[in-house]
């Protein structure tokens, strides 16, 4: 049995009828009575929250936003229309630029909408015919658009033409054809070769990473099935050493161990010496 009797109790709008047979999220279900008229259900946690005052309608139908002015936007009355799966209510509003617009209330009072969308658009042109962002001139206006934005023909410096969004051009976001990012990557390429490589040696491949088809465990520890034995070999300064084949894989990685301390250790060594 429940804990608490919300029989004849108010939540805001809504007058508790009584208990129904049904659960939800182990929850007992009341059948509650809106001042509207209407019947709707919630769960004792629903209630007890106070997040729900009622059926919906005092959210969507309640307060009369009649003659009250939302930016550009001033009401004058609710529509017959409604929009959403909750077919919320639309007010009928006119915009200062003449434009009748519909809009919800909860658009108009949480100032998400301010205009029939004049707004917007007075704000989305302007001419950057001329400007300079990065590598790019602005040269005009395109004849299309970059899914739904404003897109301007531009000059790189390379001499490439390329489209580009208002709103990049706008932040800079947006300063080349994507010559300028290729140019980058080559060289960010090029420093980190010229870093890592040494004498004939990429110092990363040292580390010994393994490779994804490995079953030994070990970098250069792998099993021949012809043979049914294990090899093990190195590679160093552009060069592989073959170290034998083992009948245990033991002896593979010990040999491998070995070698390893040969020839990359004295290597490392040497090469945090010199390289810092």
């Amino acid at each position: 049995m429940f804990a608490r009797d919300l029989t004849g109790e108010r939540f805001g709008m809504l007058t508790v009828i009584g208990v129904t047979n049904q659960r939800k999220n182990r929850c007992y279900v009341w059948e509650c009575l809106c001042d509207c008229g209407k019947t709707t259900y919630f769960t004792t946690n629903v209630l007890n929250s106070g997040k729900t005052k009622s059926c919906e309608c005092y959210q969507y139908n309640a307060i009369d936003i009649t003659g009250e002015r939302f930016g550009k936007l001033v009401v004058i009355g609710k529509s017959d229309k409604k929009t959403g799966k909750r077919n919320k209510p639309l007010w009928e509003c006119k915009c200062d630029c003449g434009n009748t617009a519909y809009v919800t209330s909860s658009s108009l009072r949480r100032g998400m909408t301010k205009s029939c969308g004049c707004i917007n658009k007075t704000r989305q042109f302007v001419d950057l015919t001329g400007l300079r962002v990065g590598r790019l001139t602005v040269l005009k206006l395109s004849d299309t658009k970059l899914g739904k934005s404003i897109a301007w023909d531009c000059l790189c410096d390379c001499g490439n033409m390329t489209k580009v969004r208002m709103g990049c051009l706008k932040k800079g976001t947006t300063k080349s054809c994507g010559c300028w990012g290729r140019e980058k990557n080559a060289r960010d390429l090029k420093a980190y070769h010229e870093r890592n490589h040494v004498e004939n040696t990429f110092i990363p491949a040292l580390g010994g990473l393994l490779r994804a088809n490995n079953i030994s465990g070990t970098t250069g520890v792998a099993f021949r099935e012809a043979t049914n034995k294990w090899t093990a070999s190195i590679g160093f300064q552009r060069k592989t050493y073959r170290l034998g084949t083992f009948r245990e894989k033991e002896d593979a990685i010990a040999a491998r161990k070995e070698a390893e301390k040969k020839l990359h250790g004295n290597f490392l060594e040497w090469y945090k010496e010199t390289y810092g």
